[in-house]
């Protein structure tokens, strides 16, 4: 076989962490994965430096997501009660209470911080 036909270390290393991300998007268990790389040819060291990789990524990924709903959650209820607390200062003797704004900003905040703990 030529190297023109031989996957480069690069192409492995992809296809390696393609199979490994697919399986975690699967739910299949880390050490599942971890045993179906060795299967596969790799040293238990290499599939498991690969599994905890790509845990370290799902975690971080996961992290940021919930830090992201906390935020957005967190703004938008911030955004309820300054036009309510606007609205209130303004006087008249009528003012608006954006409850919507504030139940679902804060529910989505509480969301979020349950997702740290997911």
């Amino acid at each position: 076989m030529s190297n023109a036909q031989q996957p480069s270390n690069d192409e492995l290393i992809r296809s390696i962490y393609a199979y490994a991300a697919q399986e975690m998007g699967k739910g299949t268990p880390d050490f599942a994965i971890s045993q179906a790389l060795v299967q596969r040819g790799l040293e238990k060291s290499v599939a498991d430096t690969v599994v905890n990789n790509l845990a370290e990524v799902r975690s971080k990924a996961k992290r940021n997501a919930a830090f992201r709903t906390m935020g957005i959650g967190g703004l938008i209820c911030i955004v309820g009660l300054a036009i309510t607390i606007g609205s209130m200062q303004a006087g008249g003797g009528r003012f608006v209470v954006a409850w919507g704004a504030i139940i679902f900003g804060g529910f989505r905040f509480f969301q979020g911080m349950l997702q740290l703990f997911d």
